[in-house]
């Protein structure tokens, strides 16, 4: 490029930050209830106050559970994980966001049973010993074949 050209050339608009999009997601399918201290149940009371909350509120909400959440996670569990409890969100005219749909009450979680576990008094019970017969001064079982002697 010569020197006229360079000067010539239109200099660049600084561009405005981008605002983050609306959250819009409307409640779909069969509603199903969130387990009791999950972090899915946290989000849902966060967003199911009637003041609404913030996404920050939302990362950090989501956050006292250990891991930490930012902004850009909690927008994830926004538009998959309370979608897929059939719940949704929207963005009030206020900035804030507000829960879509009626949820359960939270399930309490509760041990898992095996299959055909028993009773517990039968998990009290002194277990059974078994007496093993071995042959003097040696540290193995008997055989209960015959040696064949010459």
């Amino acid at each position: 490029m010569t020197k006229t050209t360079k000067d010539a050339a239109p200099q660049a608009l600084p561009k405005e930050p981008k605002a983050p999009k609306a959250i819009n997601y409307a409640a779909e399918g069969e509603i199903k209830a969130a387990k009791a201290g999950s972090k899915l149940s946290l989000l849902i009371d966060e967003l199911g106050r009637e003041e609404g909350t913030t996404l920050d509120l939302v990362a950090a909400e989501l956050s006292r559970t250990g891991s930490r959440v930012d902004a850009a996670a909690a927008r994830s569990w926004i538009s998959y994980d309370l979608r897929r409890v059939g719940l949704g969100c929207r963005t009030g005219e206020d900035g804030r966001l507000y829960l879509v749909g009626t949820p359960l009450p939270h399930k309490v979680a509760e041990p898992k049973k095996a299959p055909g576990a028993k009773a517990p008094e039968a998990e009290t019970a002194e277990p059974k010993l078994q007496i093993v017969k071995r042959a003097a001064g040696s540290g193995k079982p008997k055989s209960k074949k015959a040696k064949a002697t010459k």
